[in-house]
């Protein structure tokens, strides 16, 4: 993961998923409203605001990976072991 993103948000990588939803919230809101700036202070709250997008996505969508993942190899354990006990409807289904 690119701890680029965790800079951004201001949070560190083992914080909550709740932790860096409250981090993106703020820093949006905090941005939201520096975009209405005149000059450079309203350009660069804009490209913040791209930025903070794009960091809330990846660090969501790497972590809903993680968890498939994990669960994935729960779920060919599972498999395995009704195939070890014989139950082989039951290993089909899952």
């Amino acid at each position: 993961m690119n701890q680029e993103n965790y800079e951004i948000l201001q949070v560190e990588e083992s914080a909550t998923d709740e932790q860096i939803k409250e981090a993106y919230e703020r820093l949006k809101k905090q941005y939201d409203e520096e975009k209405w700036q005149d000059g450079e202070a309203g350009n660069h709250a804009a490209r913040m605001l791209g930025k903070i997008e794009t960091a809330y996505s990846e660090i969501m969508a790497d972590r809903r990976e993680k968890r498939q993942n994990t669960e994935g190899a729960n779920a060919f354990e599972e498999v395995s072991e009704c195939i070890r006990s014989g139950d082989i409807v039951r290993a089909q289904t899952l």
